[in-house]
């Protein structure tokens, strides 16, 4: 804020001219021109004083879940329904939700749902989609089917190809019985130990190669409980590496040559068992041993030799063998995380849950237990501080999180040189995550202290606007220049202020409660408590939507003392100022704290002008100025006059 030189009288009459208007400061410490408390007003054309946009109202939900944008698409959850648009694509919980956005997929927690918005279109059918779309492009991808779940289809440069569903869970499992196969395949090769087999499924319905699966239910053998990796699906097969599970294991000699008739032994497990063979063997007949006899087997004829232990001299060794066996409640589930908080970052989905940190595969949002020891692995650490996580956000490049007291940078390119490196600083509130937003190149958020700039080494506080007034609950929102924050005062009252990071002003707009901000092309947009989706800043905010009928402001300045502890009287009050048609403002002064009392007619036209009031001097310590209007308004100058007299 600056003044002009005050110009003496000879009368003792003191002229104060103000051409340049600062921001909010609600202070005791308010002085001479400084704004103690304003509503609706902003610094969109600093230095002078001007009201806010109109906003403009879009849209109204009945029970809003949550929002966000990417370009130009908007979703959203009203109630149980998920909107891509105007089009309700899946169902979910009523419950609150947060998003993130990796590719073309949205991540949609607590539900841990995801919505691709690659598709350039619906078609009910794929017959319908080929008839309309005449010459594909290479990659194009449309939508198809009656209802939801929509299946992609994408151009392969030769037909079109399903390759997901629009919406979809990212935690597929499977429940039932399973067959674990002693025999298997692995990249075109014969493998042992690394099947499971459900006749009549197709796992590429629940799973792709590549994902990291859960297996729990196992009975008789628990040791197949366990977390590996698909390494290829065939049909009903999923295939993992070799001897990774373990099957049920049989004792057998197949003969390689005519064995004759007469007595025999084996040895198993130090303990020495014989038989009498009646009848010989021939080539490729076999003796089998499990636990529970022996079986002959000739020529796929089997019966059961007696069994008593001792010790002959004619041995046949019985060699391990694995067979298949079944178990039949095993669930089988790509699983991931419960996460609090989490943000997209160098092409990975990072989150955290009370004090540990998770980062997903590179490039794979859906696997969070791949451990391969390659740079694309998952990633998961415990920071070891007191304190639960509050938030997390994506800056500069790092996934950042914080505590109440700390901040959390990821550095490294890869799992095995990730380090989670600590500033015990000022963080996010409890229940301010959406606090955060990035205006101006640095980082803003509700810190327990008050509102804080971040750039990436010590927040810098941003609360001597707001005096000893605390405030909770923000939310937070940019348009590139300009932060929006709403926050819940003490009285547990809504306020909607804005920071301008060119001028490094605070305004107050009114006291709205906003529950999400989302940007949607080049519009600043928000949803109030009350579900309205609205306009606050940007292009193209005036070309759609309903206008808001009325626009209230005013502006209240702190004390007038001119510098001087002495009594004074004000005399005349100037004004220079631009009224749209419909607008009006009106001027009240207050004297040492009274009442507060009417100047001056109401003042109306549609065009810049001064207004010149004349006043009854009346001796006072102070006086405060205040205005109030409705409509388009923009104050250019105050000019007050008044004399100066004794101490008392």
């Amino acid at each position: 804020m600056s003044k002009l030189p005050e110009l003496p009288y000879h009368d003792q009459i003191t002229r104060s001219v103000q051409c340049s208007f600062g921001g909010y400061q609600h202070t005791k410490g308010s002085y001479d021109g400084t704004i103690y408390d304003m509503t609706n007003l902003s610094s969109d054309e600093y230095p002078l004083l001007a009201t806010r946009e109109k906003r403009r109202v879009f849209q109204r939900v009945t029970a809003f879940n949550g929002c966000i944008a990417v370009d130009d698409i908007l979703c959203y959850v009203d109630g149980t329904n998920l909107y891509k648009g105007s089009d309700i694509v899946a169902t979910l919980a009523d419950s609150k939700k947060s998003y993130a956005v990796l590719g073309d997929r949205v991540l949609i927690f607590p539900d841990k749902v995801y919505l691709n918005l690659a598709a350039k279109g619906r078609y009910a059918s794929e017959a319908a989609l080929a008839a309309a779309v005449s010459n594909p492009v290479y990659g194009d991808v449309y939508a198809v089917g009656a209802a939801p779940p929509y299946a992609l289809y994408h151009w392969t440069g030769s037909e079109w190809s399903f390759y997901e569903y629009e919406t979809g869970t990212m935690t597929p499992f499977y429940s039932g019985g399973v067959v674990f196969k002693a025999q298997g395949t692995l990249y075109g090769e014969a493998a042992a130990d690394n099947c499971i087999d459900v006749p009549g499924i197709d796992w590429s319905d629940y799973f792709r190669r590549g994902d990291a699966v859960t297996i729990s239910g196992c009975t008789v053998h628990t040791d197949n409980n366990k977390t590996p990796i698909i390494r290829e699906i065939d049909g009903s097969r999923l295939l993992f590496y070799e001897n990774i599970f373990t099957v049920d294991t049989i004792y057998r000699y197949t003969a390689t040559e005519t064995v004759k008739t007469g007595d025999y032994g084996f040895t198993l497990a130090e303990k020495s068992y014989c038989f009498t063979l009646a009848d010989s063997l021939s080539r490729g007949d076999t003796l089998t041993w499990e636990e529970t006899g022996l079986r002959v087997n000739r020529s796929g004829v089997e019966t059961v030799i007696s069994v008593t232990e001792g010790v002959t001299a004619n041995q046949l060794p019985l060699k391990e063998t694995g067979i298949d066996y079944s178990e039949a409640k095993v669930t089988i589930k790509r699983d991931i995380p419960d996460m609090d908080y989490f943000c997209t970052a160098n092409n990975r989905l990072w989150g955290c849950k009370g004090d540990t940190i998770f980062g997903s595969k590179l490039g794979d949002p859906f696997n969070f237990n791949v451990f391969d020891g390659l740079s694309t692995d998952s990633y998961a650490v415990d920071t070891g501080s007191p304190g639960s996580f509050t938030a997390c956000y994506s800056y500069l490049g790092y996934p950042t999180f914080f505590k109440e007291n700390a901040i959390y940078k990821i550095y490294g390119s890869k799992p095995t040189n990730f380090e989670a490196i600590a500033s015990l600083t000022a963080g996010v509130a409890k229940n301010s995550e959406k606090s955060l937003a990035v205006a101006g190149d640095q980082l803003f958020y509700l810190s327990p202290a008050g509102v804080v700039c971040y750039s990436g080494g010590t927040p810098t506080f941003l609360r001597s606007a707001f005096g000893n007034v605390n405030y909770s609950n923000g939310v937070g929102g940019s348009n590139g220049l300009k932060y929006f924050i709403s926050m819940t005062d003490g009285d547990g009252d809504s306020q909607l202020f804005v920071y301008d990071t060119a001028y490094g002003l605070w305004h107050r707009e009114d006291d709205k409660k906003v529950l999400a901000f989302y940007r949607q092309g080049q519009q600043l947009m928000m949803v109030d408590e009350t579900g309205f989706f609205m306009s606050v800043y940007g292009d193209g905010a005036l070309t759609a939507g309903t206008e808001e009928e009325s626009l209230p402001w005013s502006v209240e300045f702190g004390d007038f003392i001119e510098n001087s502890p002495d009594k004074k009287a004000v005399t005349k009050v100037q004004l220079r100022l631009a009224l749209a048609t419909d607008a009006y403002a009106e001027i009240y002064l207050q004297y040492d704290g009274g009442g507060e009392e009417r100047i001056g007619p109401t003042l109306r036209g549609a065009q810049k002008r001064s207004w010149y009031l004349p006043l009854i001097p009346k001796r006072c310590d102070y006086f405060r100025i205040k205005l109030r209007g409705e409509g388009s308004c923009h104050i250019h100058s105050l000019v007050v006059e008044y004399s100066t007299g004794s101490a008392l």
